[in-house]
C-alpha cells in the first residue's frame, strides 16, 4: 500500500517523517522547475509542492481513516517551508531587479532626450 511504501522510504533512508516532508517539498520544487524551465521564483512550482502534497495527506487520512488535523498541519508546514521561502526570496529580487532596472533606463532615457535637445542657448 501507499502508507506502506513511505514506512519503507522512511525506514530506509534513516530519516524522521517531518524530515522526509522538509527534503521531499524541496525535491519536488527543484524537479518541477527543472522540468518546466521556469525561473527561480516559479508559482507553477510551488503549486506542484503543494498539490502533491494534499494527495499525500488525502492518501494518509484515509489510511488512518481520519483527519489528523495537527499532524497535518505539521507535516502542509515542514513540506512547504523552503519552496515557499525560496519563491519569496527569490520573487523580492526579481522586483528589486526591475524596480531598478527600470529606474536606470528612466535616468538613461531623460539623460539621452536632454543630449539630443540641443544646446542650451540656442
Amino acid at each position: 500500500s501507499y502508507h506502506d511504501l513511505i514506512e519503507y522510504l522512511a525506514i530506509s533512508s534513516g530519516l524522521s517523517h517531518n524530515q522526509l516532508h522538509v527534503h521531499v517539498g524541496l525535491f519536488i520544487y527543484l524537479t518541477t522547475q527543472l522540468v518546466l524551465g521556469t525561473r527561480r521564483a516559479s508559482l507553477p512550482a510551488l503549486s506542484a509542492v503543494l498539490a502533491i502534497e494534499l494527495v499525500h495527506e488525502g492518501l494518509e487520512s484515509g489510511y488512518y481513516g481520519t483527519l489528523r488535523v495537527t499532524d497535518t498541519a505539521s507535516d502542509i508546514a515542514l513540506t512547504l517551508m523552503w519552496p515557499t521561502l525560496i519563491f519569496l526570496s527569490s520573487y523580492y529580487r526579481r522586483v528589486r531587479w526591475n524596480v531598478a532596472l527600470s529606474r536606470r533606463m528612466s535616468i538613461t532615457q531623460r539623460q539621452s532626450s536632454w543630449m539630443s535637445s540641443g544646446p542650451l542657448w540656442g
